[in-house]
């Protein structure tokens, strides 16, 4: 590991880039008790690279104008590089093992020689080749290379060969120049630097109006989801007071139409286009809000205050001429009415039917009579009272009148008198 210049206390500080990869190389490499070991290193520092005049760029511009300091931190971190140390390293670790150890310690100390002295005397493939023969094979060197910087045949491997071990060592000023790697760097915080973050009161200036139109839209959306049940199918059974469909499609174009100038306000105050940021300001011809939809009441029982009162025929020419009603509980009323053609005024009680929704009640107008020889039928009327529009001003009279032989059927508005 020293060899290699590897140390246990590495600065991590500025050994952002080489140190993990080569200890992992030391370690892959690591000796054993059985063999011999050569081991080389060579590294090469550029000078350090300072860097100067820092601005964010395009990505980060947007996020710091408008005081997304928070998204700023999570894209680009607490701190960027300012300063970068480059150069190239080469390590060359060759391990000798043979079954002899006389043969393992010449060939051993003749190529450390020639390492060190390319010139020294001795023929290292001769001694190698010699040893395999007196050891039956038995005998093997293994060379693990290791470099970073330089390029294309600059990164050619070495074997054992001692020449192209020192020709490497020698030319690796040349290749770290020429094709660096970053190895070390200098951090800093961006407080040191003029980042053009703005002041307190506008960041706050944009998030109310951020919030402003994010509720207004919202009110919107509301309106438009009212809207859009008020025109369903079944709106006008599920809500009361929704008027004219076509007025309503007419709010909803005009409701979506204010709808996207917000959204585009929106955009523009977020994106600093609008500054000072300013409020949206809502079309004044809107339809004001909230709406008058109410949601129909629902109950088992009847509104008692649609039917009761005095009633009066629009029909002239009707079989029932007026009507009082009264309510006796809940579910019941007491009909006073008034036929053509029957003189003084009939008393019956009518049930609600919630089914159908409506009031039914009969009464005996002429009771029927029996004798020896001649039998009158009774005359009845049958009747059931609605309120179809629910508003209190009418009920809808369904009357069928005369002998269960000859009923006579009428459908009358009768009006509150």
């Amino acid at each position: 590991m020293e060899a290699l210049g590897v140390s246990g206390s590495a600065d991590v500080r500025l050994g952002l880039f080489s140190a993990d990869a080569k200890t992992t190389f030391a370690d892959k490499n690591a000796i054993n008790s059985f063999s011999s070991f050569i081991a080389g290193r060579c590294v090469v520092l550029n000078a350090i690279t300072h860097g100067e005049g820092f601005t964010p760029n395009g990505n980060a511009s947007p996020l710091i104008a408008q005081g997304r300091m928070d998204e700023f931190k999570t894209a680009f971190g607490d701190m960027f590089v300012r300063s970068l140390r480059t150069g190239g390293e080469f390590y060359v670790v060759v391990r000798i093992t043979s079954v002899s150890i006389d043969h393992e310690t010449k060939l051993t100390a003749s190529l450390n020689t020639k390492y060190n002295n390319p010139l020294a005397g001795g023929d290292f493939n001769a001694e190698f080749t010699k040893a395999m023969q007196e050891t039956n094979n038995q005998t093997e060197i293994t060379v693990f290379m290791r470099q970073r910087g330089g390029q294309g045949d600059q990164e050619t491997f070495t074997g054992v060969d001692a020449t192209k071990i020192l020709d490497k060592l020698s030319e690796m000023g040349t290749f770290a120049h020429q094709h660096p790697i970053a190895f070390e760097a200098i951090l800093a915080n961006y407080d040191t630097i003029p980042l053009p973050v703005p002041p307190i009161i506008v960041t706050e200036a944009i998030d109310e109006v951020l919030q402003d139109c994010l509720d207004l839209k919202r009110t919107y959306l509301k309106a438009l989801s009212d809207i859009a049940l008020a025109l369903s199918e079944n709106g006008d059974q599920l809500l009361d007071n929704i008027g004219d469909k076509n007025n309503l499609s007419v709010m909803n174009a005009a409701f979506r139409s204010e709808l996207n100038k917000l959204i585009a306000h929106a955009i523009r105050v977020a994106d600093r286009e609008i500054d000072p940021p300013a409020h949206f300001i809502p079309n004044p011809n809107l339809p004001p809000l909230p709406l008058p939809f109410t949601k129909r009441k629902f109950s088992a029982n009847p509104d008692l205050d649609l039917f009761q009162g005095h009633w009066i025929n629009s029909n002239p020419n009707g079989l029932i001429q007026s009507l009082s009603i009264s309510a006796l509980d809940a579910t019941h009323i007491a009909v006073t009415a008034k036929y053509r053609g029957f003189q003084g005024d009939f008393l019956s009680k009518a049930d609600w039917d919630p089914a159908a929704k409506v009031f039914a009640g009969g009464v005996t107008l002429v009771p029927g009579v029996t004798s020896v020889n001649n039998a009158t039928l009774p005359i009845f009327s049958n009747y059931t009272v609605a309120s179809p529009t629910a508003t209190g001003t009418a009920v809808v009279v369904t009357n069928q009148q005369g002998t269960i032989l000859d009923p006579t059927s009428s459908v009358d508005t009768f009006n509150r008198n």
